[in-house]
């Protein structure tokens, strides 16, 4: 299985996702809300940030990261 890119996101690899994340001063975390297939990284006045997957009803799925271009 292959995890399409979010429109207006890049694909990177899990430690330039989070070292992004770190490095970003605002309050961003995951949503789980949305979908059971992937989180969605915002922050509190709900502007996406990322993407990862899966999501957490399929741990063991295929992992990616996305974040903004």
């Amino acid at each position: 299985m292959s995890v399409a890119i979010p429109n207006g996101m890049k694909e990177v690899s899990k430690e330039q996702f989070f070292e992004a994340l770190y490095a970003d001063k605002r309050d961003i975390m995951p949503n789980v809300s949305e979908s059971e297939n992937y989180s969605v990284w915002q922050t509190w006045d709900r502007i996406v940030w990322g993407y990862s997957y899966p999501g957490w009803k399929y741990p063991m799925a295929e992992k990616a990261y996305f974040i903004k271009k």
